[in-house]
């Protein structure tokens, strides 16, 4: 879901990332600085019907993750902060 909404904005996933850290990871930066080496803070649940996928993320990508569903009519957005 995510993917498909990333298109413009150069913002993805990397769910392959150690538990607890930032799942960004930003395809407008140089290739050694693509990953996001912050801890997660948020979870960003994307939602498109009865479908919804879990985003974790650092503080500083919440917003900008979350803003990508203002680009589809059908999927929302809403963010977490996690409980620590």
């Amino acid at each position: 879901m995510v993917r498909s909404l990333s298109v413009r904005s150069g913002l993805l996933l990397w769910y392959n990332q150690p538990a607890g850290a930032c799942e960004v990871l930003d395809t407008n930066r140089l290739p050694a600085e693509q990953r996001c080496t912050r801890p997660a803070a948020c979870a960003v649940w994307f939602r498109n019907g009865p479908t919804e996928v879990p985003a974790y993320s650092c503080l500083a990508h919440a917003a900008p993750l979350a803003s990508l569903a203002e680009r589809s009519p059908h999927v929302t957005a809403t963010v977490y902060p996690l409980g620590r």
